[in-house]
């Protein structure tokens, strides 16, 4: 896991992957009217490593930036398309945090709803947790979802989540395709 200043060395390591799995946390809202949080964390996935970068979290540096030129350019590279479910209003967020060049001009992000809907017709909602139930035929927990992405400190179990939701969208890819 990393604030981001670490995506240097993610950059280089993803350059040699065609797609990505992606995601973004947000904080939630826990009361109408909630102010809309920016997003908190980033995940990226190849087959075999998940890569969860920190954007804003408690007790970080008002000043600080942790959306670094490596992880922006990471985010607008057009040659590897980032893939996840629902995905477009995650780079829509990003765009309204961190400025319109952040993910470029979004045609490297790939909807796997979208798909869902040509692939399987019969699917009525083309969740991350359904589509995994469904299609891959294991349990995606989402127990994880509605946690403070903001803490200081994320638990092992928020961890894991945050991975399993970047890598499963480059399984439901794989299972489209096949």
């Amino acid at each position: 896991m990393s604030d981001g200043r670490d995506a240097d060395g993610a950059e280089s390591h993803h350059k040699s992957f065609q797609y990505l799995g992606f995601d973004i946390e947000v904080k939630p809202k826990y009361a109408k009217g909630d102010y809309h949080h920016p997003p908190a964390l980033v995940q990226l996935a190849t087959p075999t490593t998940a890569y969860l970068f920190r954007l804003t979290y408690q007790g970080m540096d008002a000043a600080a930036t942790v959306m670094t030129e490596a992880l922006l350019s990471l985010l607008a590279d057009s040659t590897i398309i980032k893939v996840g479910v629902g995905i477009m209003k995650d780079v829509e967020d990003l765009k309204r945090a961190h400025g319109a060049h952040c993910c470029g001009d979004g045609t490297s992000y790939l909807d796997l709803g979208h798909l869902v809907k040509t692939r399987w017709p019969k699917i009525q909602r083309p969740g991350l947790r359904n589509l995994t139930a469904t299609v891959l035929r294991f349990r995606l927990s989402k127990a994880q979802q509605m946690k403070n992405w903001e803490m200081a400190v994320l638990t092992p179990a928020m961890q894991a989540y945050a991975a399993a939701d970047a890598h499963v969208s480059l399984d439901l890819l794989a299972s489209m395709v096949a």
